[in-house]
């Protein structure tokens, strides 16, 4: 996938709201030129019909201060849709984005100044039919001025999940399928960073939260899945209760492709008690591509450093009928 420009075509306003009806005409709160829609005032709504008419034109980026997606995006194109904030962007529980071959990226942080992350569903919320289909476009998750080497980064405002663990990007009771009918799936890329002012205790990237059952990254054919969660920076903190768990990728939903490659990577920093850079829980599976499973958290002989956490996960087959998928674990 590429991602588009970085140089937004007109600087973003406000925060904007997909809704399913009743939204703002175009021209009063927004405006959309060469398939970039941004807004034009403090606060937005655009309908979901407007989005997807768009798409049916071509690809089509949303720039703002904060998106929200309340109602569901449902194109019949391959057009790739880019949902690019400064700061977060978010998926209401029980709403569903699919496109018929295009990429969905989620761009958050587009200022690169690590205050902006993804949440996609609500760790509370007991709905588990959010999801973003791409039927063999690819799905990204990420941020920064660049979302290919970038971050999605931890925002306050994003909440919390299991009452008190912050993160850069939560996916929560919901699916990210890039499957294919009949062509190779698309890519999923994921990348989270905790960055290094955060108050609290601190997951970066959490997959499935307390909905890890409810919960599947998936692909088909060799499309791969690459999940990086970055906490190395995270700083020690004040509080003593709060200095403790920067566990950096905390996944406990199905990560799952046919035949191709997954990289479950992370980093914590031992400069909280209880550091691990991965904590995995669910299976993680491919028929025949390459697993690896990456701590990358450095000075782990100090006594913070506790060590990749596995428990109840599949590594390979899983729930498929069969793999010859290699294997491999490693650390800094």
């Amino acid at each position: 996938w590429g991602a588009p420009s970085a140089a937004a075509a007109h600087p973003p306003a406000g925060d904007v709201t997909i809704v399913a009806s009743g939204g703002d005409a175009l021209g009063t709160t927004w405006t959309v030129n060469a398939g970039v829609l941004v807004t034009t005032a403090a606060s937005a709504s655009v309908d979901a019909a407007t989005v997807v008419g768009y798409l049916a034109s071509g690809a089509l980026t949303i720039e703002a201060n904060t998106i929200r997606v309340a109602a569901s995006l449902t194109s019949a194109t391959a057009s790739d849709l880019t949902l690019k904030a400064l700061r977060n962007v978010t998926v209401d529980p029980g709403v569903a984005i699919e496109t018929a071959g295009g990429d969905v990226i989620v761009w958050a942080d587009s200022d690169a100044d690590r205050a902006g992350g993804i949440r996609v569903g609500d760790d509370f919320a007991g709905v588990f039919t959010t999801a973003i289909r791409t039927n063999g476009g690819d799905i990204v998750l990420s941020g920064g001025s660049d979302p290919v080497d970038g971050f999605a980064s931890y925002d306050s405002a994003l909440g919390e999940a299991f009452s008190v663990y912050q993160y850069a990007v939560g996916v929560f009771g919901a699916l990210l399928d890039a499957s294919a009918s009949a062509d190779p799936g698309g890519n999923i890329v994921i990348r989270g960073n905790a960055g290094d002012t955060f108050n609290g205790v601190i997951w970066t990237v959490q997959i499935g939260g307390q909905y890890g059952a409810n919960t599947t990254v998936k692909t088909n054919g060799e499309g791969s899945i690459t999940i990086l969660a970055d906490a190395s920076e995270a700083p020690a903190n004040p509080v003593a209760n709060n200095s403790r768990n920067p566990w950096a990728a905390v996944i406990v939903g199905t990560v799952e492709t046919e035949s191709g490659d997954i990289s479950l990577i992370g980093a914590s920093n031992v400069a909280r008690s209880n550091a691990r850079g991965l904590v995995i829980g669910a299976p993680v599976q491919s028929g025949s591509g390459t697993i690896r499973v990456e701590d990358r958290t450095a000075n782990t002989d100090d006594g913070n450093y506790t060590g990749p956490f596995i428990n109840g996960a599949q590594f390979g087959k899983g729930t498929l009928p069969a793999s010859s998928s290699d294997i491999v674990f490693s650390h800094n």
